[in-house]
C-alpha cells in the first residue's frame, strides 16, 4: 500500500505519515496518530533495520494467534538443511536472517 509493492522496506510507515502513500486505511492512519503506537510508527519510518527487528517477533505472535503452543512438534529437520532439533527464538536475529 506505499509506493514499492513488492519490495522489502518501510516506505509505507514513511509515506503515510507524509500523506504520500498511493492507497492508506483508516486504521493504519489511526496508528499513526495515536499517542500509544505514534512513536513506534515514527521510528519504523525512519528506521529500516528497528522496523526489521520488530517484524519477526510480530510475524511469530501473529501467526500463533489461536493456537495451543503446547501440541506443537518441531518439524524442522524434515526440512532440507534442517537439523535434528533447534530453537530458533534463541538465535539471534541476524543468524536467523543470514540463512535464508
Amino acid at each position: 500500500m506505499d509506493s514499492t509493492p513488492g519490495a522489502w522496506d518501510n516506505t509505507f510507515y514513511s509515506e503515510t505519515i507524509k500523506g504520500k502513500a498511493p492507497f492508506t486505511l483508516q486504521s493504519d492512519k489511526n496508528i499513526q496518530k495515536n499517542p500509544l503506537t505514534a512513536a513506534p510508527f515514527a521510528s519504523f519510518a525512519t528506521s529500516q533495520s528497528l522496523w526489521s527487528a520488530a517484524f519477526v517477533p510480530a510475524m511469530v505472535k501473529m501467526s500463533m494467534m489461536g493456537v495451543d503452543g503446547a501440541g506443537l512438534v518441531d518439524c524442522t529437520s524434515a526440512l532440507p538443511g534442517g537439523s535434528a532439533k533447534r530453537d530458533v527464538k534463541k538465535a539471534p536475529l541476524f543468524d536467523r536472517i543470514a540463512k535464508w
